[in-house]
Parts: structure tokens; sequence; C-alpha cells
């Protein structure tokens, strides 16, 4: 025959002076107690490796703020590239009203010289035919004029070549130091710092620029520089280039930056301005 346990309700055998399910002593009533670190099955629970919270690579939220970024730059090209339309369109209207009006100009002086010429020829013909002495008179007075028409023209002449050596001065020497442009550059996209930048920690491109560039270390990514054109007013550089961005991960992107600005100060330069930004690639 069997009996049941009244702590845990299983059967058990009238013999048994424990219950062998849960420890229940028959004999003085008394429940088993459980340790604490057993589990249902009476497994220790103290080696069971707890599950380890998954954290969220802090990379993805640099990407999205580069992204948002881009996407900003993008923007203001596009608003850029419109007005830069609308004021193609505007210049081309002011060219044909221009040329209108420089025709409707020429027409009016050819058909008023034209009668002027015809009416100072019919009465310096009348006037021959009437009185010879003042031929002779016109004759002379046509001499001095030619004199003084060779005049104006020898004059014009000697402005033509002072304008002429004014202007082949006024030609700009080309750039030779391009190619330390390019390496101050790479220096500075590379690894931004303060320093190179006209008001330090206070220069909003340089905050922008070190603010990317934390996501990755400097031997993650190889930097090239490629300069379209570089044009100098006194110490000052203004520049359009390309940054060529080689990743260690094999991802490759290319930015254009417009309107950059150096200054040059005892033999170094610094940023005043990288340009606006857009990626291309």
């Amino acid at each position: 025959m069997n009996k049941k346990c009244p702590n845990c309700g299983k059967e058990v055998n009238l013999g048994e002076a424990k219950c062998p399910f849960c420890g229940y002593d028959f004999v003085n009533n008394i429940n088993a107690k459980i340790p604490g670190d057993l589990g249902m099955m009476g497994i220790k629970l103290n080696n069971v490796p707890k599950k380890k919270k998954k954290t969220k690579p802090e990379n993805k939220k640099i990407e999205k703020n580069i992204n948002s970024k881009v996407e900003v730059a993008k923007t203001q090209e596009l608003k850029q590239a419109r007005k830069n339309k609308a004021a193609k369109k505007n210049k081309g209207w002011l060219w044909l009203l221009a040329c209108l009006a420089f025709l409707t100009f020429g027409y009016i002086g050819f058909y008023v010289g034209s009668n002027f010429n015809s009416i100072q020829h019919s009465t310096s013909s009348e006037s021959s035919s009437n009185n010879s002495h003042n031929h002779v008179k016109k004759s002379a007075t046509s001499k001095t004029s030619s004199r003084q028409q060779d005049k104006q023209s020898k004059s014009v002449q000697k402005q033509d070549t002072n304008t002429k050596l004014f202007t082949s001065t006024q030609v700009q020497p080309a750039i030779s130091n391009q190619e330390e442009i390019k390496n101050f550059l790479t220096g500075v996209f590379t690894k931004p710092q303060a320093n190179k930048f006209i008001s330090g920690e206070n220069n909003s491109d340089f905050r922008q620029l070190r603010d990317v560039t934390l996501s990755w270390e400097p031997n993650d990514v190889n930097i090239k520089i490629k300069l379209l054109n570089v044009s100098q007013k006194g110490n000052d550089y203004t520049l359009n280039y390309l940054v060529y961005y080689n990743f260690i991960t094999g991802r490759k992107q290319i930015m254009v930056y417009n309107n950059g600005l150096l200054a040059r100060d005892d033999s170094a330069f610094h940023i005043v301005r990288l340009g606006s930004g857009c990626l291309i690639k």
C-alpha cells in the first residue's frame, strides 16, 4: 500500500520515513529545507553564466550623424545650384537687352551720321562753286584737321601700348606651393588639431571634422587630397579640392569641398574654413 505525502502530494511507500521527492519527515512531521541556490530539479545555479546584455555599438550613432550631415550638405548644394541657374537666366536676359540696345543705338548713330555727311557734302559743293577764296581756306582747314587727326591717332597708339603693358603686368604667377598645401590638408583630415585652424576649438569646421574622425583610428584609413584649383590673394589662398578616403575594410568614398580658405602666416598655413563639403561617391 502507498501513502500520500502531505507536503508535495505524491504517493510513497508506507515504509518510507522521508518523502523521496521533497524530503518531508513522516516521523517528526518536518518539511525539508531546500537550499536557495537549487533550482526546480535540484541543480545549483551559482555556476550558470548570466546572459550578457547586448550593447549597441556607438559606430551606428556616428554613422547616423555623418549621414545627416551629408544630407544637409546635399540640400545646401541643391539650393545653391538652383540659385546659380536663376542667376544665369537673369544674366542671359540682361545680355540680350544690352545687345538689342547696342544695335538700336548703332543704327540710329549710323543713320544720323550718314545724313550729316550728305548735308556737309552738299554745302561744301555749293560754297566751292560760289567762291574760290573760300575753297582755299577750306583746303587749309582740311590740312590742319588732318594734322590733328594724325596727332590723335598717335596719342591713341601710345595709350594702346600703355594699356598692353598694364594688362601684361596684372597676370598672377602660378602658385608653386601646391604640394605643400596638399600635404598640409592631408595631415588635417587624417588627424585634425585645433592649432591648425583659425580661432582653434571655436572654429566650427574643426569641431565637425573632429567629431567625424572620432569613429576611426588614423591607421584605419588612407586619405589623399587632390587640388582642383587654387587662387592666391596676398597671404590668402582660396581653393576647391577633393578628399579620397580608403578604409582598411575596403570601403571608399570621395568628398568635394568648394570655396575653402587658407591663411599663411610665419611660413605656416592655417585653415579659415574648409569649404562646403558634399559626398559624391
